[in-house]
């Protein structure tokens, strides 16, 4: 490094070797190749780059954040030495994938697997925002691929955030099912039922917000798959509503057999045995 020159809040100006840049393994910025052969021929005309590249000093070196096709361009051109911004706050690899997301979101275009890619790996809410990645970034995709096979279709995204421990919960709901797929398409008509879903979840369990309304739905799903043997859903007998009316008796008797002993709080489901028993022995 020949250069170095402070500025201010963690950034600096380094002039470094071209070849002491690393590039990120992801970038999700395209560029044509006639604009690549044409920024190629202004820096060699010239002998600079006019944007200058922003990049994290790291362990693993001088990564680029933004700027790897100038970067590219600058050495196609020969240019040995290059002026970049560095960060030099000690960021985070969530971070700087958060940081190239958004400096790309600026201006040009994103090839949309990869972009879909390293939004997957940002790590926290605040990288998340900080990418400037919107919703209709992933909407507005008219194609899918799979298995090499192209699918018009529609589709609506949706973005679940989990703190750890419910993470791991939803991971082991995953693991459960046949497809290891990491991208879960359904028919756009389910959003609607999902919805209703969690309304439904949280007005019977007196929940108002929808982050620990879908945490309690986990919660459900996975006490019910860990001890599913030996057992029946009781929506599958009666069907998922009874008239209030009835509910209203339902609960008043379930009181009174809670109240004398015969139930307790954790097996209300008795007190169905015992009217069955009481109306079988007539």
């Amino acid at each position: 490094m020949d250069d170095k020159i402070q500025l201010e809040n963690g950034l600096e100006l380094w002039k470094v070797e071209i070849d002491e840049l690393r590039e990120q393994d992801k970038n999700a910025r395209t560029m044509p190749d006639a604009m690549f052969r044409r920024l190629t021929d202004t820096i060699k005309r010239d002998s600079r780059m006019e944007s200058l590249p922003f990049c994290a000093v790291t362990d693993k070196g001088i990564e680029v954040i933004s700027g790897h096709h100038r970067t590219r361009a600058a050495r196609s051109a020969g240019v040995n030495e290059v002026w970049v911004i560095v960060d030099t706050t000690g960021l985070t690899p969530s971070q700087i994938k958060s940081k190239q997301l958004a400096h790309n979101a600026i201006s040009g275009s994103d090839d949309p697997s990869m972009l879909s890619q390293i939004f997957a790996e940002l790590e926290t809410v605040e990288d998340i925002k900080e990418s400037f990645i919107f919703k209709d970034d992933f909407d507005n995709l008219e194609k899918m691929g799979m298995s090499g096979i192209q699918l018009d279709i529609a589709t609506h995204s949706m973005l679940l955030l989990f703190v750890p421990s419910y993470y791991e919960k939803w991971e082991s709901l995953l693991n459960n099912l046949p497809s290891t797929d990491e991208i879960a398409v359904a028919d756009a008509t389910i959003e609607e039922q999902f919805r209703v879903a969690v309304k439904t979840t949280g007005k019977a369990y007196n929940i108002k917000a929808a982050t620990p309304i879908i945490c309690k739905m986990i919660d459900i799903i996975t006490q019910d798959t860990e001890s599913r043997d030996g057992w029946e859903y009781i929506s599958d007998i009666f069907g998922p509503r009874v008239p209030e009316t009835v509910g209203t008796i339902l609960k008043l008797v379930l009181a009174k057999m809670e109240e004398a002993g015969d139930i307790t709080k954790k097996n209300k489901w008795q007190a169905l045995e015992y009217l069955a028993a009481e109306y079988l022995g007539k």
